[in-house]
């Protein structure tokens, strides 16, 4: 009789120390799943493109230089890399949420870094892999971003290329039943030739146009960027930009306040390391509304390397 009973207990014992498990690893999953739709929701992303840009010059057989160095983080620049050349980026990304909807709100840090590698497919054509680690309450790396980006104008006072985003969060893709598993969306990138003002100090503008088009309507977004970078030297840049971002109505591409309608404000420094091959980039991004999930600043620190 005793046996009986403490095999019967043992056997509870573990009944409930399954369930207990399973209850803890769909939390897990549930606070990792609100932690990437918050970054998702509340972080622009990061810019695919190079600080440098090459071409392939014929009449000497070697790649040389093709415009200054740019400072953006959050907004691409038009140029490609270069045929045969690689870059490979590095950045880390501290967002510490305070408020919500302009309230206080007490929520965990996110800490994110993100790894990402771009090839010059073409004299015009760029490839990129990059995929954000995230770290909170779990690590998880989700999602990823494909991108492709083709030079189309190229004068002596304006460039400008056509770009494609596919984002993709790898642990939904198999699952039929969730939702925002994949977002696709065309870019425009432009960007004037460097104008020298003073000196060594040149500026030089970016325009940034695209949307992320979901298999969610309301979670289509028109996103667009105006930048300006100011080059000393060729070897330090500051840049400073605004962004926003528009969700859409379910019908139709109208402006609606369905979602948060998003404005930040990045500013921040690239500075060369070494030749024209590495640089280190320190950024910070400011909300400009105290719509959705906001902190008084996010943090953006990175190194890259081109080769």
């Amino acid at each position: 009789m005793r046996l009986a009973t403490r095999t019967t207990h043992r056997a509870w014992t573990r009944a409930v120390g399954l369930v207990v498990a399973v209850v803890v690893a769909a939390s897990a999953v549930e606070s990792r799943a609100q932690e990437l739709a918050v970054l998702n929701l509340m972080v622009p992303t990061t810019a695919a493109g190079s600080g440098f840009a090459y071409r392939y010059d014929p009449s000497t057989g070697a790649f040389e230089r093709d415009t200054t160095m740019t400072g953006q983080v959050f907004l691409e620049r038009p140029e490609p890399v270069g045929k045969g050349r690689w870059n490979v980026h590095l950045l880390y990304l501290w967002f510490a949420p305070d408020t919500l909807n302009g309230r206080g709100v007490d929520a965990d840090d996110l800490h994110m870094t993100t790894i990402g590698v771009t090839y010059g497919a073409g004299d015009d054509l760029d490839l990129d892999l990059t995929v954000p680690v995230l770290a909170g309450r779990g690590v998880t790396v989700d999602p990823i971003f494909l991108r492709a980006k083709y030079r189309v104008l190229r004068k002596r006072s304006v460039e400008a290329s056509l770009g494609v985003t596919v984002r993709m969060l790898t642990d939904r893709l198999l699952d039929e039943d969730a939702s925002s598993r994949v977002q696709a969306g065309p870019y425009l990138y432009v960007a004037a030739d460097p104008h020298r003002v003073w000196r060594s100090l040149r500026l030089r503008p970016y325009l940034n146009l695209g949307a992320a088009i979901d298999e969610v309507p309301e979670d289509t977004s028109l996103r667009w960027g105006i930048g300006v970078d100011s080059a000393f030297r060729d070897v330090a840049v500051f840049s400073a930009a605004v962004l926003g971002r528009h969700y859409l109505t379910a019908g139709g591409f109208v402006l609606s306040p369905f979602r948060a309608d998003l404005y930040d404000f990045a500013a921040g420094w690239r500075v060369r390391l070494w030749r024209d091959d590495f640089a280190a980039v320190v950024h910070a991004l400011l909300p400009l509304n105290d719509d959705g999930l906001r902190a008084d600043v996010i943090s953006v620190g990175g190194l890259e390397a081109t080769f």
